[in-house]
């Protein structure tokens, strides 16, 4: 009888050591156990007295450490889901954000060909329209910028000092 009193109370001990020193995760599991043992003792006594105690108490523990066990791996699965989903995330937003930076240099790389060719017809168009637009050489530079304000002002235009393909169509009609 001490005995056995003797070993559900140094089973419900270590159950207790082991919980406090795990982590949260293993310690719901040692506490499915110790609610099974818990439980168990408490059955097994009213159906076989002391004897029924120890049996129940053994029965419901390693059922409660299964049950345990079991939603742990769960967890666990769930946990390793969640992380490769996140690093799949991850990734194609890395993806993504290469792509765009891509994308928009080729566009500066068109636009910087585009806009050396715009400007120089532009400059070109100036000096034919008697506006000095400085160095003819297809590159923004002051005087070419203060050129294009001075046409615009003329022509009655908004007064941008920028090149663009509809400022230089706008010239070319106009005798540039």
């Amino acid at each position: 009888m001490k005995t056995s009193l003797r070993n559900i109370l140094f089973t419900i001990i270590l159950i207790i050591f082991g919980a406090i020193s795990q982590s949260t995760l293993q310690a719901q599991v040692l506490g499915r156990a110790f609610g099974g043992a818990m439980g168990g003792a408490v059955l097994g006594s009213l159906v076989g007295g002391r004897e029924g105690a120890q049996a129940g108490a053994i029965i419901g523990g390693a059922v409660g450490l299964a049950k345990g066990a079991k939603e742990k791996e769960q967890v666990d699965a769930q946990r390793e889901a969640y992380a490769r989903q996140q690093a799949e995330r991850e990734k194609i937003e890395k993806e993504q954000q290469l792509a765009e930076i891509e994308r928009l240099k080729k566009q500066e790389s068109t636009e910087e060909k585009v806009e050396a060719g715009t400007v120089l017809e532009i400059q070109k168009s100036l000096i034919r329209m008697g506006f000095d637009p400085g160095e003819i050489n297809g590159q923004m530079q002051p005087a070419t910028e203060n050129a294009i304000r001075l046409y615009e002002q003329k022509h009655n235009l908004l007064e941008t000092g920028r090149p663009s393909q509809e400022l230089l169509k706008h010239m070319l009609r106009n005798g540039g």
